[in-house]
């Protein structure tokens, strides 16, 4: 089944309105310069496709793209039937699309925010072992830091822990509300490419 959704939607795309495309197309995404504290480089989300083109009216506060319009009336009960449901597949996966995004802003947040605190931890831990051991963490053998190692695996185990099974839990909400949002899509294309066809 999953299959033939899939070659639906590829021979859908060409029937998919054209300013559905532009719509839906996920936004681009960079990688910024490394955070000095958590080391971790930071996805720099773009404007959807929709926001860049949308012209600005500096007079209205709001932008008119947010708003939809009501349907015009199809030929025919089947086209309007198909014309209901393709309105109702757009407001699921509009809210799946804003779900898979903000499921992806929080992962990318959770990350930096426990690597800055980890890492500001691991300095201090490092700067206290410094000043009571005479030891240099950075420069010292391994052998002679190890101990340090051990204990601050020790007292920061849980921790650690706790976020690796958070990590590995919201890594797999990310990935199910983005197919979720991906097979709705192909979906609706095959919706919109039925539809055009009668």
């Amino acid at each position: 089944m999953l299959r033939s959704l899939v070659r639906c939607a590829q021979r859908a795309k060409a029937h998919l309105p054209t300013d559905k495309k532009g719509r839906w197309a996920a936004p681009p995404m960079f990688v910024g310069h490394p955070d000095p504290v958590s080391n971790l480089r930071p996805v720099v989300y773009g404007a959807t496709e929709e926001s860049r083109a949308a012209p600005s009216n500096p007079t209205h506060p709001y932008s008119l793209a947010e708003f939809s319009l009501p349907s015009k009336a199809g030929k025919g009960a089947r086209h309007g039937l198909f014309a209901r449901h393709l309105e109702r597949l757009e407001q699921r996966l509009e809210a799946a699309q804003l779900q898979a995004r903000l499921q992806s802003f929080w992962l990318d947040q959770f990350n930096q925010r426990f690597w800055t605190d980890n890492n500001v931890r691991f300095q201090r831990a490092v700067a206290e072992y410094e000043s009571t051991s005479k030891l240099v963490v950075g420069k010292a053998p391994l052998d002679d830091v190890a101990p340090f190692y051990r204990e601050w695996l020790a007292v920061n185990g849980v921790r650690l822990r706790n976020y690796n099974r958070t990590l590995w839990v919201s890594t797999a909400h990310v990935v199910a509300s983005q197919l979720l949002f991906a097979l709705l899509l192909r979906y609706m294309r095959c919706i919109a490419w039925i539809a055009s066809e009668h």
